[in-house]
């Protein structure tokens, strides 16, 4: 979901520097910018049934990854699982917004 608000934000800002020639932080243009990203959002979010679908579809990815980490480091499920959420999410996350890639 953070990466999905966080490509949305940024085809946003793109597309109306594209359009307008200005930053949505240029004085008078965040509520024009914000109007693209409500189109924007709303567009994506008719494709939340497919976002849902992907989350099952790697679950068992996810699961073997706890495992790895629980075998490897002799951590505890909780541990284990902790460990994973930050390295996929905020981790994950960061180097998506950083680079362009995970």
């Amino acid at each position: 979901s953070n990466i999905n608000m966080a490509v949305i934000f940024m085809i946003s800002w793109v597309t109306f520097g594209k359009n307008t020639g200005l930053s949505p932080l240029d004085l008078g243009q965040w509520p024009k910018f914000m109007a693209v990203y409500a189109g924007f959002w709303l567009a994506a979010n008719f494709l939340r049934p497919f976002r849902v679908a992907a989350a099952v579809a790697v679950a068992p990815l996810f699961d073997r990854l706890v495992n790895f980490w629980q075998a490897k480091l002799r951590l505890s499920k909780p541990q284990a699982v902790g460990l994973t959420v930050f390295l996929v999410n905020v981790v994950g996350n960061m180097c998506f917004l950083c680079f362009g890639t995970i």
